[in-house]
């Protein structure tokens, strides 16, 4: 988070009272950043107190902000907004011949290799390596296809990826994530913790089947498995594959709401 940023705006405000400042936050670990930072943290509260408006994804953001004293000029908005079909270049080509592949797709994504233990990681790679494990050795057809922004543990990812049949790994900014995901039959989302997730609802908004750990409130429409249980995670995954399951859901464009406030 941009703290420092926050506040040069808002003291540009100060100078030019023309000018309405709107902020918003879209996970809890906007405050968890600050709980070290006690002089930060005061500043930072003093200046959310003062801005015009504060959108919020949620209402246990909301809470957040209630219990930091903030209680003024708060919407709650998903922060999610519908892609334009336009918006993007196409898929790189050996991404299409991967989609075009026989069998199922799977695809589940990540920034970056966080680690939470020496073999667990905060996206949960370690999972999905698992369940790729069990598909293969359960004779489904299927591939799965993970998109990870920035590879910054390489040797982790082989450990895990390398041995395993009908595995993809791909690092490429070229890549549109909305039309990637949207190719999918069924999308994982594993993790340790959470924030709003986009990708989830940008699987929902293409009819995908979309799976996640039960780590932090859920998209309505998102399937749920309870986090440590591979068994359960598993037993879902295959029986989407196999019955073709898709989700029941319209997804809403918030763009309107953000109109209104603007």
């Amino acid at each position: 988070a941009n703290y420092y940023g926050l506040i040069s705006i808002w003291f540009v405000c100060q100078i030019h009272s023309d000018i309405k400042l709107c902020f918003t936050i879209h996970g809890e670990g906007f405050f968890v950043r600050l709980e070290s930072k006690k002089m930060l943290r005061n500043i930072i509260v003093y200046v959310l107190k003062r801005t015009d408006i504060i959108i919020v994804g949620n209402e246990k953001l909301k809470k957040v902000l209630f219990c930091n004293h903030i209680t003024e000029n708060i919407e709650v908005i998903d922060a999610f907004l519908t892609p334009g079909e336009d918006e993007g270049g196409e898929l790189p080509i050996y991404v299409e011949k991967l989609l075009s592949e026989e069998g199922k797709t799977i695809v589940a994504n990540g920034y970056n290799i966080d680690f939470i233990s020496e073999n667990e990681d905060l996206y949960g790679y370690h999972i999905l390596s698992d369940i790729a494990e069990k598909l293969n050795k359960d004779s489904v057809k299927f591939k799965m296809i993970i998109l990870i922004s920035d590879i910054n543990e390489p040797e982790y990812i082989s450990r895990l990826f390398d041995n395993v049949d009908n595995t993809y790994v791909l690092s490429d900014q070229s890549i549109v994530g909305w039309k990637f995901i949207s190719r999918a039959d069924v999308m994982i989302r594993p993790t340790s913790t959470d924030a709003n997730a986009f990708s989830l609802k940008e699987a929902l908004l293409s009819n995908v089947f979309t799976i996640a750990s039960d780590v932090v409130p859920r998209y309505e429409g998102v399937e749920i498995y309870e986090y440590g249980n591979n068994g359960e995670l598993y037993l879902k995954v295959r029986k989407a594959i196999l019955n073709n399951i898709k989700p029941k859901l319209i997804v809403k464009d918030n763009i309107f709401s953000y109109e209104n406030i603007y």
